[in-house]
């Protein structure tokens, strides 16, 4: 019993009709995928990196405001004593 049937319009895909999955037999096309999913992933990794930068860049930058605020009430502070 033939257990695997070729998929109408589709000449690169066939059909285990035992489990109704598709399976891909054009390996250049299956190459194709792992190259568009591996740049995918890649992207992924970089736009999460990049994240990271601006929320640490994002945090640097409260700090600073945070100690000017501090200067300018010291500032203040010495300017009221006079």
């Amino acid at each position: 019993m033939n257990t695997i049937a070729k998929v109408a319009d589709h000449p690169g895909l066939v059909k285990d009709l035992a489990n109704g999955g598709v399976i891909n037999v054009d390996e250049q096309r299956y190459k194709e995928h792992l190259k568009v999913k591996a740049i995918a992933n890649n992207s992924v990794k970089e736009k999460k990196a990049m994240s990271y930068s601006i929320e640490h860049i994002n945090g640097e930058i409260n700090n600073l405001k945070q100690d000017v605020d501090d200067i300018k009430q010291m500032l203040q502070l010495l300017i009221d004593r006079k």
